[in-house]
């Protein structure tokens, strides 16, 4: 936005000298001043940002079945009037209810799965689809508050061997009941492609990601076990400072890989393994 100032200028009285004016700034010169910012500089070392890597995925690596499986729990604690279905909180009490047992359903979700020919009238070979804005609470206090999506999908077979899988993830979830990634609340616009071991084992990942206190980023972060073991691409996670470190990953092969500082500044080389993130996706979605 740009401010301008109104200059006045009274008008002399006759036989009066006359005045020069003040000379003004160049209002477009001051408009585009803005403050000074000093340089970023980094505060986190090697060993560091590896640490910080380490405990944002402690919990897991986000996906939507754990997101799935907290809200099947917590849908558990309603009833025939409150909110009336076992899979989902429909408009009729997008307002609120409370159920007998002193829970709270508010909001409304929507949930779909389905496998084998009914799937395949869609053109997948199975599906899940969660998506909402609601809070759940407890009689104890404790809460599930969720705005935000999770599908997950499955191509048909090829040839015998199973389809490619896509996932998506989007919005904030938090479960306080649970002590993992979903405990630990986190937020994310992600997204995710692969395939079985047996149909070749690709996985792809990109999007930014936030786990409790720690923000990741996955830059077209992506495994190809015909060549590689680790990943192509970069991987970054947000420091105390609020700057970002990457490892950027070599497209050679190599196990280890320079992190850089959101300067450009490559503060070292990291032989991080992240084969587990690899390992963690085809375990969640093996038979899904």
């Amino acid at each position: 936005m740009r401010l301008f100032g109104l200059a006045l200028l009274s008008a002399c009285s006759a036989g009066a000298p006359a005045t020069t004016p003040t000379e003004q700034p160049d209002s477009e010169d001051t408009a585009n001043q803005g403050p000074t910012l000093e340089a970023p500089t980094p505060s986190l070392e090697v060993a560091e940002v590896e640490a910080a890597l380490a405990e944002a995925l402690a919990g897991g690596v986000p996906n939507p079945f754990d997101l799935t499986e907290a809200y099947l729990t917590w849908m558990a604690l309603g009833d025939e009037h409150c909110p009336g279905d076992p899979e989902q909180i429909t408009d009729d009490v997008l307002y609120g209810c409370g159920t007998e047992d002193g829970t709270w359903f508010e909001g409304i979700s929507e949930y779909q799965h389905a496998e084998g020919d009914e799937a395949l009238a869609w053109g997948y070979s199975s599906y899940s689809v969660l998506a909402g804005d609601y809070i759940i609470v407890d009689a104890d206090g404790r809460s599930m508050r969720v705005g935000g999506g999770a599908p997950f999908l499955r191509a048909p077979p090829h040839q015998d061997l199973p389809g490619d899988w896509t996932l998506e993830l989007r919005g904030t979830w938090l479960d306080e009941t649970r002590d993992d990634w979903v405990g630990a609340g986190a937020s994310f616009v992600f997204f995710g492609e692969g395939s079985a071991p047996e149909a070749g084992g690709e996985l792809w990942l990109d999007g930014g990601v936030g786990i409790g206190d720690q923000d990741l980023y996955f830059e077209d972060l992506s495994w190809d076990p015909a060549l590689c073991d680790q990943p192509t691409g970069r991987l970054g996670v947000r420091g105390p400072d609020t700057w970002w470190y990457h490892l950027d990953l070599p497209d050679d092969c190599g196990t280890c890989a320079n992190v850089v500082f959101q300067d450009g500044t490559v503060l070292g080389e990291s032989c991080v393994d992240l084969a587990p993130i690899y390992t963690a996706y085809q375990a969640l979605t093996v038979d899904r």
